[in-house]
């Protein structure tokens, strides 16, 4: 096996599902011949085999370039390590001048989570930051990259911190999606929610902050267009006035839908006790309320 790579090489080769032309192969016929069952297993036993993770963990990073060396061995075992990825957490502040378009998903993957984490503290830091148009320019491009990229087999999907995802990153992946969470994503709005809720026909589980987002008509587009949508949880941003009390919306849950028998609304402050709120008593078909 190749050994003492790059950094460049290995950085290239992270990012994409094909080893570059110039690696070396495996040339033995014990190498070419060993089943597929057993190198997974082998494979299993360096790594995390369905798990790709871009971040700043040290312990993650060592193991991209273990399987990065692998991968850079030989066509087929980078054919095999790729279809083993189910599951990929891309922390766009640690991929290559903060743009997804370096980064290749791998096309068997089933579940993808999408961090921003220059602004994963922000909403309880500095609220202006977070809520200033001006800071929402990011040079991610996820609106492109969700809908040029093989993501046919996502079935649930996480995004934290995205400053420019809006409504027009989901256009090829409405039908697909199962759970959908959003959340500190600034241009998802009331408006662009509207027109996603229209097209999520076969979500089940979604989560969301805003205090804002959830009224009569929005309700009443989950029980035309999302039928399948059984668990809602919305997380409360908070604002503190001059006598630092918690303002807030209250939902009112008569109007719920009646797929939805999982609610969870939740205030979650750091040196508070996490609280969820209810306005009126729930309806008969919410079978329980979670506190988180």
């Amino acid at each position: 096996m190749q050994r003492n790579l790059g950094f460049s090489q290995l950085r290239s080769l992270a990012f994409n599902n094909t080893p570059p032309k110039y690696t070396n192969r495996c040339e033995t016929d014990i190498v070419q011949n060993l089943p597929t069952e057993i190198l997974i297993q082998i494979f299993g036993n360096l790594m995390p085999t369905n798990l790709m993770r871009i971040c700043d963990d040290d312990e993650f990073f060592i193991r991209e370039i273990e399987r990065t060396e692998i991968r850079l061995t030989c066509k087929r075992w980078n054919h095999i390590l790729i279809s083993l990825i189910s599951d990929a957490y891309y922390d766009i502040r640690n991929i290559y001048k903060h743009k997804l378009e370096f980064v290749v998903p791998p096309p068997t993957l089933k579940n993808l989570d999408i961090i921003d984490s220059r602004y994963l503290h922000v909403n309880n830091c500095d609220p202006h930051v977070f809520y200033d148009p001006y800071n929402w320019n990011s040079e991610s491009q996820i609106n492109e990259w969700l809908n040029n990229k093989n993501l046919n087999h996502v079935k649930k999907l996480y995004l934290y911190g995205c400053m420019d995802l809006t409504a027009d990153g989901f256009s090829n992946i409405f039908d697909q999606l199962i759970d959908l969470s959003i959340i500190n994503c600034p241009q998802i709005t009331e408006k662009s929610l509207s027109i996603m809720l229209k097209k999520l026909k076969n979500l089940e589980s979604l989560t969301i902050n805003t205090d804002k987002f959830f009224n009569s008509q929005l309700n009443e587009l989950i029980e035309v267009f999302s039928p399948k949508l059984c668990n809602l949880k919305l997380i409360i941003p908070y604002t503190f006035n001059l006598n630092h009390n918690i303002c807030f919306q209250l939902m009112d849950l008569c109007s719920l839908p009646k797929s939805i028998n999982s609610f969870v609304m939740c205030l979650q402050i750091q040196s508070y006790e996490n609280q969820i709120f209810t306005s009126t008593p729930p309806p008969n078909t919410l079978k329980r309320n979670i506190y988180f």
